[in-house]
């Protein structure tokens, strides 16, 4: 359904919210559940709907009008799997026998890839912005566009013209139908390019609200894109009340450890592939995981993102099975996770979780779970010190199995005062963020209130 047909019911508001959903990333997927459930909360007289590359999905998991908020791009979280494990130091010996040929071979497709990226990302932004008139007719009844939550202020997967040309995109529209631009919660990483970084900018400076989920982002964004207004750090939205996503309490039963894998370097997700650092990284957790087993804990494997955990975890469950006598290989168990209920019903179940996303943390946090963060990405880094769990992160490229064994024992130690600090923090995140979504609410609705929650500095 077109949104312009809302407009038979002149009366009602509209609000839209833009994310990355419908892509597999359960992180995604429970920042969406909670902001539609505080804003039907607050607002149930306001009209929702949701811009996403998979509408169908979006209506199926959420229940709400759903849109496509783009007509053309290449899809940047779908992979494929390679189709064996990862070789190396850690895992199988690699074949070095075609080496130098390898080598030369890609030196010579080096220039040709750059070029292809180039007139790629080209017809691509010519593209879109030639459906532009028909997203200004889909726009035009909204009145207010709601970024909502996620890293959505970079350009690592897809480049300029994934992210930063549709929040350009969907702020500039915004304003030209007289809606609210809100950013709510978002985190920021480096752009990598200057079209990036103009588009991104535009985007901001058109707002009328902007939070992130961590001072860090909005210290780059200030840094890099000169945006140094009012804005708000207020943590990340899946903290928030909510019936799907909900706050559980952690209880000791000596036993289950969950561990979520994350392709890292890994062929055909990252942008920038490395098959040596994969292997190390797979080789080295399937390690520690071995060691978990010798100490008599069971281990549940289970991903964040459906689609693109699939390959770490099939690795590290290989690599690890080669190495266990079937008895103790009987102590493994993939989990089968589809949605964000099946993420809370699991850790609920479990004693401790091993977690590489960021959102695999936060639900960690969220169940009261002490949880060992390994670190990809900074944003994941900030989490940890943001909640005062810095004593329980390495980080993915550095750590090594004897010091990640021990700080787990430690933890298992010290798992009572862990767990108490955690529901005391994630309390404070709660409050934080139901003062903005009445700080947003007011906004929207144009009543008189403060721009950024009064627990806030401005930057």
């Amino acid at each position: 359904m077109d949104v312009v047909q809302a407009g038979k019911l002149a009366r009602q508001r509209v609000w839209a919210l833009v994310g990355n959903y419908g892509n597999g990333n359960l992180g995604d997927e429970a920042t969406a559940s909670v902001v539609i459930e505080a804003l039907r909360s607050r607002c149930p007289d306001v009209r929702l709907v949701m811009f996403t590359d998979n509408p169908s999905d979006a209506r199926e998991r959420h229940g709400i009008e759903a849109l496509p908020y783009r007509s053309c791009g290449r899809n940047t979280t779908s992979e494929p799997a390679p189709a064996s494990p990862p070789s190396g130091p850690h895992g199988r010996r690699p074949d070095l026998s075609h080496e130098k040929s390898h080598t030369k071979a890609t030196l010579l497709r080096t220039p040709l890839r750059v070029v292809k990226k180039v007139l790629r990302t080209g017809v691509d932004l010519a593209r879109e912005i030639a459906t532009w008139p028909a997203c200004f007719r889909q726009a035009r009844t909204l009145d207010a566009v709601i970024f909502s939550g996620g890293g959505q202020l970079e350009d690592t997967f897809g480049g300029a013209a994934n992210y930063p040309l549709q929040l350009c995109k969907w702020a500039l529209l915004g304003r030209l139908v007289g809606a609210k631009v809100v950013f709510l919660s978002v985190g920021a990483s480096r752009l990598g390019s200057p079209l990036s970084r103009i588009l991104v900018r535009v985007a901001l400076r058109l707002s009328h609200y902007c939070s992130f989920r961590d001072a860090a982002s909005r210290h780059l964004v200030a840094e890099y894109l000169g945006i140094t207004g009012k804005t708000a750090v207020t943590p990340d939205l899946v903290f928030g009340p909510s019936r799907t996503v909900s706050q559980g309490h952690s209880r000791y039963t000596p036993g289950v450890v969950a561990i979520n894998a994350f392709p890292h370097y890994a062929k055909a997700y990252w942008p920038t592939e490395d098959s040596a650092r994969y292997a190390s990284y797979v080789g080295r957790f399937a390690e520690f995981a071995a060691r978990l087993l010798g100490d008599g804990y069971r281990l549940v494997l289970f991903p964040t993102q459906i689609r693109a955990d699939r390959v770490p975890l099939d690795h590290l469950e290989r690599t690890l099975l080669e190495r266990l006598s079937p008895r103790i290989s009987e102590r493994v168990q993939r989990a089968d996770v589809v949605t964000v209920k099946d993420v809370m019903a699991l850790l609920s179940s479990v004693d401790f979780v091993v977690a590489t996303r960021f959102h695999a943390l936060v639900f960690s946090f969220l169940s009261g779970k002490p949880t060992i963060a390994v670190s990809n990405q900074p944003k994941m880094s900030n989490l940890m010190v943001d909640l005062g769990q810095q004593r329980w992160l390495v980080d993915a490229d550095e750590f090594e199995v004897d010091n990640l064994h021990q700080t787990f024992r430690i933890l298992v130690q010290d798992r009572e005062t862990v767990a108490r600090d955690i529901r005391n923090r994630v309390d404070r995140c709660r409050a934080a963020l139901n003062e903005q979504y009445e700080v947003l609410v007011g906004l929207l609705r144009g009543s008189a209130v403060s721009p950024v929650p009064r627990h806030l500095s401005d930057t």
